[in-house]
């Protein structure tokens, strides 16, 4: 009995790994000859939480990207992730969370910010989201910007197209 039961497992354990690996896909890599755009981005604080939150959708896969949060006094420089990439390469969605510090000086990049999440605050922060080619040597294929304009050169960031994101992806 003891023996059919582990024969039993075994077949269990072979039949689920077989399941496994036939819903596999082979990667496919992107277009070479398009770079990934930005299509949207939605950005909020959360003053429950404590918590700055950028989600941004791409029409390619990207080797993640960057966001710059600026007033006249202060420059944070955070990493943005892959959190969700379609098989085909045709969309990538990336998630910047960032918990917010009392303290200016205790903000980490891509994982606190020293800015508080006041309406003056937001008033005056400027934002820039760049992304980056897959497989690329670190090249921006496409960045917004939207708040006060800043100038981001002195930091080697090219300008950006401005926008204005919709009411519902602004800091609230």
């Amino acid at each position: 009995m003891e023996l059919s039961l582990s024969l039993s497992k075994k077949k269990a354990s072979i039949l689920g790994m077989l399941a496994f690996f036939s819903g596999c896909e082979a990667e496919q890599k992107p277009d070479e000859d398009s770079s990934p755009q930005i299509v949207q981005v939605e950005f909020s604080c959360d003053r429950e939480l404590d918590q700055w939150i950028l989600r941004l959708d791409a029409d390619g896969w990207t080797d993640g990207g960057d966001v710059v949060m600026a007033t006249e006094n202060r420059i944070e420089i955070h990493t943005m992730d892959s959190i969700r990439a379609r098989l085909d390469g045709s969309a990538d969605e990336l998630l910047m969370q960032l918990s917010i510090e009392a303290s200016p000086d205790d903000a980490v990049s891509g994982r606190a910010s020293g800015f508080l999440c006041t309406e003056t605050q937001q008033a005056e922060l400027s934002m820039r989201v760049a992304i980056y080619d897959y497989d690329s040597d670190e090249a921006e294929s496409d960045c917004w910007e939207w708040g006060p304009e800043k100038d981001f050169s002195p930091w080697d960031y090219a300008p950006c197209e401005r926008v204005e994101p919709p009411e519902s992806a602004r800091a609230n």
